[in-house]
Protein backbone atom coordinates (compact mmCIF):
# COMPACT_ATOMS: atom_id res chain seq x y z
CA UNK A 1 0.00 0.00 0.00
CA UNK A 2 3.26 2.21 0.85
CA UNK A 3 4.21 2.21 -2.67
CA UNK A 4 0.45 2.66 -3.95
CA UNK A 5 0.08 5.59 -1.95
CA UNK A 6 3.23 6.96 -2.85
CA UNK A 7 2.27 6.57 -6.90
CA UNK A 8 -0.86 8.91 -6.29
CA UNK A 9 1.34 11.76 -4.27
CA UNK A 10 3.82 11.91 -6.95
CA UNK A 11 1.16 12.08 -9.72
CA UNK A 12 0.57 15.49 -10.05
CA UNK A 13 -2.05 15.72 -13.05
CA UNK A 14 -5.55 17.30 -12.88
CA UNK A 15 -6.41 14.81 -16.09
CA UNK A 16 -6.45 11.76 -13.94
CA UNK A 17 -10.35 11.27 -13.38
CA UNK A 18 -10.03 8.26 -11.24
CA UNK A 19 -7.91 6.23 -9.13
CA UNK A 20 -8.54 2.48 -8.62
CA UNK A 21 -6.96 0.64 -6.22
CA UNK A 22 -7.28 -3.43 -5.70
CA UNK A 23 -5.84 -3.60 -2.40
CA UNK A 24 -9.38 -4.83 -0.75
CA UNK A 25 -9.04 -7.69 -2.68
CA UNK A 26 -5.76 -8.37 -2.02
CA UNK A 27 -4.21 -7.16 -5.85
CA UNK A 28 -1.74 -4.47 -4.58
CA UNK A 29 -2.19 -2.74 -7.86
CA UNK A 30 -3.59 0.78 -9.07
CA UNK A 31 -5.22 1.58 -11.89
CA UNK A 32 -5.12 5.37 -13.65
CA UNK A 33 -8.00 6.06 -15.87
CA UNK A 34 -7.73 9.01 -18.01
CA UNK A 35 -7.71 10.65 -21.40
CA UNK A 36 -4.60 11.29 -23.23
CA UNK A 37 -3.66 11.55 -26.80
CA UNK A 38 -0.89 8.72 -27.26
CA UNK A 39 0.69 6.78 -25.03
CA UNK A 40 3.87 8.80 -24.64
CA UNK A 41 1.95 11.26 -22.39
CA UNK A 42 0.93 8.76 -20.29
CA UNK A 43 4.82 7.60 -19.75
CA UNK A 44 5.95 10.92 -18.88
CA UNK A 45 3.45 11.44 -15.66
CA UNK A 46 4.55 7.98 -14.74
CA UNK A 47 7.24 8.46 -11.62
CA UNK A 48 10.68 6.72 -13.33
CA UNK A 49 10.45 3.43 -10.83
CA UNK A 50 7.30 2.09 -11.92
CA UNK A 51 7.61 2.60 -15.58
CA UNK A 52 9.39 -0.63 -16.33
CA UNK A 53 6.61 -2.14 -14.24
CA UNK A 54 3.74 -0.44 -15.79
CA UNK A 55 1.27 -1.44 -18.64
CA UNK A 56 -0.85 1.53 -20.40
CA UNK A 57 -4.39 0.03 -21.91
CA UNK A 58 -6.43 1.86 -24.68
CA UNK A 59 -9.78 1.31 -23.19
CA UNK A 60 -12.91 1.40 -25.33
CA UNK A 61 -16.34 2.11 -24.56
CA UNK A 62 -19.02 -0.02 -26.59
CA UNK A 63 -22.67 0.58 -26.82
CA UNK A 64 -25.38 -1.46 -27.44
CA UNK A 65 -25.53 -1.32 -30.85
CA UNK A 66 -21.92 -1.99 -31.52
CA UNK A 67 -21.85 -5.21 -29.54
CA UNK A 68 -25.25 -6.34 -31.30
CA UNK A 69 -23.25 -5.72 -34.17
CA UNK A 70 -19.88 -7.47 -33.24
CA UNK A 71 -21.98 -10.23 -32.25
CA UNK A 72 -23.91 -10.68 -35.81
CA UNK A 73 -20.43 -10.66 -37.35
CA UNK A 74 -18.51 -13.94 -35.17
Amino acid sequence: MQVGYQVVCRIRITSISKCTLGCKSGVHKSWFISDFNNKEEVFQIIPPFLRHNASIIELTTFSKSDIQQFAGNH
